[in-house]
């Protein structure tokens, strides 16, 4: 009984380590921008720490009350070029090394 225990706190511990959603506050102002970068948060280069917990835990309860949406979807246009020049190379876009920002986004809502 006891090592069951031991199993399920160790699990726990494992599980919350791998998801921020719990315990923001202890996390660096950095490891929450990442965080918030990763959700595609938009207005996330100008806010503070305790403004990128609030925008966390809005996101959280967002994606829990609605389905995640559709690939296409996706706001690709608060990324930058490189970041969606990336993203076609990881999606294998032909054409995308002569791309524009606009024509990388189109490509890649496309694929």
């Amino acid at each position: 009984m006891v090592d069951a225990l031991k199993a399920e706190t160790n699990h726990s511990k494992n599980t919350e380590a791998k998801d921020y959603s719990s315990n923001y506050e202890s996390r660096t102002k950095e490891e929450l921008y990442e965080l918030a970068k990763d959700y595609d948060i938009q207005g996330r280069s100008t806010m503070n720490k305790e403004e990128l917990i609030q925008a966390l835990r809005d996101y959280r309860s967002e994606e829990v009350a609605e389905p995640a949406p559709a690939k296409s979807t996706i706001n690709y246009e608060n990324r930058t070029k490189e970041e969606l020049y990336e993203l076609a190379k990881e999606n294998e876009i032909e054409g995308r090394s002569t791309m524009n920002k606009e024509e990388l986004i189109e490509a890649l809502r496309d694929h």
